[in-house]
Order: C-alpha cells, then sequence, then structure tokens
C-alpha cells in the first residue's frame, strides 16, 4: 500500500470512529497532493460538515463533482448539506441530478421528498415518498414523512397506518413515535398518544417536541401538573422556543395562575409578534379577569389585526357589498370549530334548521376533525359543507370566494382553532361575529355582530367595539337541548334540608372575587354546600388549590364538592339535580350553563356588570321573566342566594315548572328566533343598497 492509499484509509477510519478533526487534517494533507481526487474532495467535505463547517463542504462537493459529474454520493451528501443551510432550491437540484445517475435510490427519493415538501409542494413530495416505499417498502424515513402527509391531509388512518410500519422496521425511530403519538391525539385516543410521545423520549430524552406535545396530551386529560413539567422540560431544552411557551401559558391559563399565563403569553408574542393563537388566549384570559378596564380590552382586541403579517393583510374581495341588493337569494356561510357536541352548536341547530331556504342557501366551513352525531345532524341541515382544518387562510379565503359567499359569519371570536385570519382577508362583501366568543373581534374586516340590548345596552357598548351592534329584539340566544334527562331532587347533603348552591362553569372563570363572593356567602350559611364541577378538578393538585383558596377565607371543607368531567352529557346534566340554586360566575358568565341549569329546574343567580361577558347572564334571566335572580353588586348577589335559598316551596316548584318554562318561552323558539336574525340580515343588504 502506498503512502497515498494509506493515508486515505487512516482517514477513513477517524471518520468512522467519529474523530472528524482528525479525519480533516488527513484529507487535506491529502488534498495537497492530490488536489483533483473526488474522494479525497468528498470525505475531506464530510470531514468539515462534521465539525459545523458546512460553507466548505459545500465547496469541496461541488469541487468534487466537476472533477466526477456521476458522483452519486457526492450529490447524495451536497442534497443534505443544502437542505441544512436552507438552500432548499439548490438541495432539490443536487438529488434530482443524483437521480439521473441512479434513478432506483431510495434514500434519494425519500430526501427528495423531504425538501419537496419543505418547499410547499405537498403532491410532489408524495410522490417521491411512495417511489422509495415501491423501492423500498421497509424505508422507515419515508414511510414517516409520507404519514405526515397523509395527517396534514386528514387521512389520520393513513398516517397511522405509515407511522406504524416506519416504527415496525425502525423501532426506535423517536420521530416517527412522535408523529404516531400525534396523530393518536388528534383522532382522541389520548392514552396510546401518552404512550407514543413516552417511547419516543425513552429513545431522545432530549426531543423536546416530544417533551410539549406528551404536556398537550396530560392537558387534555387533565393532569395539568404533569402538563406543566413537560413543557417546563421542553423550554429547559429549548428555551426560545415560542409555541412551546405558549403551552406553558395555556397551563397556566387552564389552572386559573392569571398573571402567569399573561406573563407568558406576552412571552410568546416578544419572541413571535404574529403568533396570533397567543393574543388570542391572552383577551380571552382578561375577560376572566375584572382588573383590566373596558377600553384598555378593546385596545388589546385592535392590537390583534395590528400583529397580522403582511400577506393576511390585504383585502382581496370582489363582491361588493351594495350589489347584494338585487339578489333574490343568499348564499351565507358559517365559520366554527364547533359543529360537534358542543355548546355552540346547541344555539346554532335551532337556525339552521330553520333557515327561510327560499332566501337563503346555508353552508358551512369546519374547523376541526372531531366529528359525532351532532356533525352529521348539522351536515344534514347544510347545502355545503368543507372541513377546513387543513386549508391555509388564504386557500379557505379563495374557496369561500369560489363558493360565492354572500355573507360569511363567524362563530368563534378568539376561541381555539378560529379563523379569524382568513376573515382578515374578506373573502364574503359582508361579514359577521356571533355567539362564540363575548366580546368584539377587534377585527376591521368584520363589519357587525349580533348581540342584545340586554347584553350590549345601546349607547354603551359602541365605543368598545369595531364593529356595529346588531341588537336582536328578543336576545341573542336561542337554545336546544339534545338530552331529555329527568328532573327530580337528589340532594347530596347530609341534610337534606340544607341548601346545595351548584356552579359547572369553565373553572378559570372563577377567579379570585368570586371565590371570596361565594366564600362569604358559605360563612353566612355554614349548614349550605357548594358543588363545582369543571374538567380542571380532575388534577389533585388543582382540587387542592381550589381547596385552600376557599379555607383561606374561612369556608370549612365540608362544605365544597370538587367534581371533575363526567364521563356522559346524560350524567352532566343528572349532576344539576343535587343542586338548589346555580351561581353564575363574573365577570365572565355562563351561557349554556345557565340554559343547562334552568332546563333542569335549578334558578340561576348572576352579577350583571357593564361589558357583555358580564350580562350574558342577565341577557338570559331577563328574557323568561326572572329579573329577580340578577344582582348588581357582590353584596345583592349574596343576600339574593340567601333569599332565595330560603324559599323552599318556591324552589320546589321551581324544580318542577322551569324546565318547561324555559321550553314555552321565546329563547327556545327556533322559527321566531330565526326569523328575527334573517331580518336583521336583511336590514343590513336593504342599508347597503343606499
Amino acid at each position: 500500500m502506498n503512502e497515498l492509499s494509506r493515508l486515505f484509509q487512516s482517514g477513513l477510519a477517524s471518520l468512522q470512529r467519529g474523530q472528524a478533526a482528525a479525519a480533516k487534517d488527513i484529507f487535506n494533507q491529502l488534498l495537497a497532493k492530490a488536489p483533483n481526487h473526488p474522494e479525497v474532495c468528498h470525505y475531506l467535505a464530510l470531514s468539515e460538515y462534521q465539525t459545523g463547517n458546512h460553507g466548505k463542504a459545500e465547496t469541496l462537493l461541488r469541487r468534487a463533482l466537476k472533477i466526477k459529474p456521476d458522483y452519486w454520493q457526492a450529490h447524495n451528501n451536497l442534497g443534505v448539506i443544502l437542505k441544512e443551510q436552507g438552500k432548499l432550491e439548490h438541495a432539490k437540484t443536487a438529488y434530482k441530478k443524483l437521480l439521473k445517475h441512479v434513478p432506483d435510490y431510495a434514500d434519494a427519493r425519500s430526501n427528495l421528498g423531504i425538501v419537496l415538501n419543505e418547499l410547499g409542494d405537498e403532491n410532489a413530495a408524495k410522490e417521491q415518498f411512495e417511489a422509495a416505499i415501491g423501492l423500498q417498502a421497509n424505508h422507515a424515513d419515508a414511510n414517516n414523512a409520507l404519514g405526515v402527509i397523509y395527517r396534514n391531509q386528514g387521512d389520520t388512518q393513513a398516517a397511522i397506518n405509515c407511522f406504524k410500519k416506519a416504527i415496525s422496521v425502525a423501532p426506535n425511530h423517536a420521530e416517527a413515535q412522535n408523529n404516531l403519538g400525534n396523530a393518536y391525539q388528534s383522532v382522541g385516543n389520548i392514552d396510546e398518544a401518552i404512550k407514543q410521545f413516552s417511547l419516543a423520549l425513552k429513545v431522545n430524552p432530549r426531543y423536546a417536541e416530544a417533551h410539549c406535545n406528551l404536556g398537550t396530551a396530560y392537558q387534555n386529560v387533565g393532569r395539568l401538573l404533569d402538563a406543566k413539567r413537560s413543557f417546563e422540560t421542553a423550554l429547559k431544552i429549548d428555551p426560545g422556543n415560542a409555541e412551546f411557551l405558549f403551552k406553558l401559558a395555556w397551563n397556566y391559563h387552564e389552572r386559573c395562575e392569571y398573571s402567569e399565563a399573561s406573563k407568558y403569553y406576552q412571552e410568546t408574542l416578544r419572541i413571535d409578534e404574529h403568533h396570533l393563537d397567543a393574543h388570542s388566549n391572552l383577551l380571552m384570559l382578561n375577560n376572566y379577569i375584572p382588573e383590566l378596564s373596558r377600553d384598555a380590552l378593546f385596545r388589546l382586541h385592535q392590537d390583534w389585526e395590528k400583529r397580522l403579517p403582511e400577506h393576511l393583510k390585504r383585502v382581496q374581495s370582489k363582491a361588493k357589498a351594495a350589489d347584494l341588493a338585487v339578489k333574490k337569494k343568499y348564499r351565507i356561510g358559517y365559520v366554527s370549530p364547533d359543529f360537534r357536541r358542543h355548546s355552540v352548536a346547541f344555539f346554532f341547530e335551532p337556525l339552521l334548521e330553520n333557515h327561510n331556504r327560499d332566501r337563503f342557501e346555508i353552508h358551512c366551513y369546519y374547523n376541526n376533525h372531531l366529528e359525532d352525531d351532532v356533525t352529521e345532524g348539522l351536515k344534514a341541515l347544510a347545502d355545503g359543507w368543507v372541513n377546513t382544518l387543513n386549508m391555509d387562510d388564504q386557500t379557505l379565503a379563495e374557496k369561500i370566494r369560489q363558493d360565492g359567499i354572500d355573507i360569511l359569519v363567524d362563530l368563534a371570536g378568539h376561541t381555539a382553532l378560529n379563523r379569524l385570519r382568513t376573515f382578515a382577508l374578506a373573502p364574503a362583501p359582508v361579514q359577521l361575529s356571533w355567539l362564540g366568543y363575548p366580546n368584539t373581534t377587534g377585527l376591521s374586516t368584520i363589519a357587525y355582530r349580533i348581540s342584545d340590548a340586554f347584553a350590549d345596552p345601546e349607547g354603551h357598548s359602541e365605543a368598545f367595539h369595531s364593529e356595529e351592534v346588531l341588537r336582536m329584539p328578543k336576545g341573542f340566544l336561542c337554545y336546544k337541548s339534545k338530552e331529555q334527562v329527568p328532573v327530580e331532587r337528589k340532594s347530596g347533603a347530609k341534610d337534606k334540608a340544607a341548601t346545595t348552591f351548584g356552579s359547572f362553569n369553565y373553572l378559570p372563570k372563577v377567579n379570585s372575587h368570586v371565590v371570596k363572593t361565594w366564600a362569604t356567602l358559605l360563612k353566612r350559611m355554614p349548614e349550605a354546600r357548594l358543588l363545582i364541577k369543571s374538567k380542571q378538578l380532575a388534577d389533585a393538585g388543582i382540587r387542592e388549590s381550589f381547596l385552600r383558596q376557599f379555607t383561606e377565607w374561612g369556608v370549612k371543607k365540608d362544605q365544597l364538592d370538587l367534581r371533575a368531567s363526567t364521563v356522559s352529557a346524560e350524567e352532566h346534566l343528572d349532576l344539576y339535580n343535587e343542586v338548589d340554586i346555580a351561581l353564575d360566575p363574573f365577570p365572565y358568565n355562563g351561557t349554556t350553563t345557565t340554559f343547562e341549569a334552568l332546563w333542569m329546574g335549578v334558578p340561576v343567580l348572576t352579577l350583571c356588570g357593564e361589558a357583555h361577558a358580564s350580562r350574558v347572564g342577565y341577557s338570559i334571566l331577563s328574557q323568561l321573566g326572572m329579573d329577580e335572580w340578577v344582582a348588581h353588586s357582590e353584596e345583592e348577589y349574596i343576600e339574593k342566594a340567601i333569599t332565595l335559598s330560603q324559599q323552599k316551596k318556591a324552589l320546589g316548584q321551581l324544580k318542577r315548572e322551569l324546565r318547561q318554562n324555559l321550553a314555552d318561552s321565546h329563547l327556545c323558539d327556533g322559527q321566531r328566533f330565526t326569523a328575527d336574525y334573517e331580518a336583521q340580515l336583511e336590514g343590513v343588504i336593504k342599508t347597503l343598497a343606499r
């Protein structure tokens, strides 16, 4: 073996042992002696790459290819290095040149697919992954990458099959395990998702994304403190990751730690000013607490629009609102992530059932993968149905334009999985917001918001809305219960004569002011008990925290009954049979919980404030003729609760009659509500035509 061959073998051995610096020294010696040797250039490039010198590695690989154009290993490694430098178009060229020389190279097809996918050409990427698998059925990376595309296209089962195939070939494929966990999580199989994320972390304990995904799974099953630890671990590994900060903020949000949640939402926005979900969550959070003024909260809503990236600020609507006046039939589109067993559906279904089909053609744009019997019922009532979860904002806006939608209605506001960014592109000539969110959107492209004079009194609400408020004459809500759970008295108290107060609201609505007021009431009535039900109370730490808050105000532990979610909707409603009087939180009142309580014969005591969120209870009860259940101060709230609790005969009669009273009221009159709603839309169109 001559000297050059000996040095070459020594360099290769160093590379194989992971001694890249030593290999680089050897191959530099060789390059000085043989400057036109393509293999020397190639392996020196690999040595430079492994020591972090990507630019030098690229130069050396191009030099090797100039000497030997069909050097396919150099083409492949050049593609890898170019991709890591973000030079995706150049990487694509490198892989295509490689495939001209070796078209049956599965790794190259898989790598090209990854580059094409990052360039946004999903279909071309899919073809390459399928080709790689055709050449090598057990190609783990290609199966994993193909699974990601199937998941993005909404074919979750195909995605799961691909991820499972990748893992069967490569049991320690942490990325495939993480992806499989995400797929299971998307279809609600949280236990299996947790298992897969845990397996990924066993392979790679520093896999930050898997820690975050595990935290999300824990959060979805109410293990909030476990979720917090997972999010914090992800942040220790990757401290500047905006998504991890957002998830930690969300965790504090769910655990009712408002100041910490606000801090982390703001930190998310500091790192990523366009993280609109963080801004939306911050807006929702500030509806729960009374410290922020209405004016400051309105400005914060307006700031959401200012954070839109430039490509979402271009209004592209082609139709003109004034042109609608000549139409005999309007196409109306509803956009929501909640066309399923969700609070929004209880109020949306009566409208959909009663729309005048001679005047309105109904299109639903559903931004969720979850489907159930409610989804199927709503689909049957719609003229058009589109799942939008995998559409970006511009694609969805174009779809809405193609569908010829005249009136587009947002049903989500700043709640999870909203499509307000699509509304920013103004795909329809008339855009409204209704139902899902108790405040303004702050979006200049949404012209109207549907409410009523109780929730948004004329002259007191306009200054805090970017939209014009359309006031329904008999309330902005119409309720339809799908469950016929019997109404009966089931006292959970030791003394059946004692009063049981109850609240089944989302726990973050129960802020420190609410706790203090409810604690004062319980101290005034030491024989009474308070039943609080919320999904967050599945976590033992959260239960202990809430118990501590009440006991610090002098409440006895046995006066509190803290429960987590029930298995079924029927069990949830039946639990109201243990409640004598429902307590509405403030300043963010209940909506669905108020109707549920009334449906189950339980009176609801509400505290009326200034903003819409704190006046929904007043709106509902006023429509029912129960103004005596509305308080205007915390002191009056307590006194009314005590007075009502003493009216045992009246409470018994309410238990027997309240459901029928509600059913007979215009709060459950879908035909009347829809006629009023359509009159509002007709009025808007007439105004625009002038």
